[in-house]
């Protein structure tokens, strides 16, 4: 028996946010930005250690994935894999925060963008990415 696609309601694109912001400490990433859709969530992140993408990647929908659990109920709650796009300029950290992510029609956080550049106004050291993490779209 295959469940409904799975669509964020106002309360649990908030928990994804909230989610997002506690994973940041515990998985040591730096959360920059947050932008939810009904059928999807963006994080705007950076890390400076060596750990490649895609185990912060799985460590973060695992966090989401139980939260959704722990509070609303056991379901698929996110699409296999997620994707990823590494920014290594500054135009398009500012694109994403001014423009693509700003224009998501579903609740939002940022850290504010002052505080993401370091004294000469760039993009600090360390690995830069957003990952798109989708709805299950044939929820099992």
């Amino acid at each position: 028996m295959t469940e409904d696609e799975c669509h964020f309601n106002e309360s649990q694109q908030q928990s994804l946010i909230s989610e997002l912001q506690i994973a940041a400490g515990k998985q040591s990433f730096r959360l920059h930005f947050v932008a939810t859709e009904p059928t999807h969530v963006h994080g705007l992140l950076s890390w400076k250690d060596e750990r490649p993408w895609m185990r912060l990647r799985v460590a973060i929908k695992w966090s989401l994935t139980g939260r959704l659990k722990r509070e609303y109920f056991e379901r698929k709650w996110l699409s296999e894999g997620a994707s990823r796009k590494r920014i290594s300029e500054q135009e398009h950290f500012d694109y994403l925060v001014g423009t693509y992510l700003a224009e998501h029609s579903g609740w939002k956080w940022s850290v504010g963008s002052i505080a993401d550049l370091d004294a000469e106004g760039a993009l600090p050291s360390g690995y830069w990415a957003t990952s798109k993490y989708s709805s299950a779209h044939s929820c099992m």
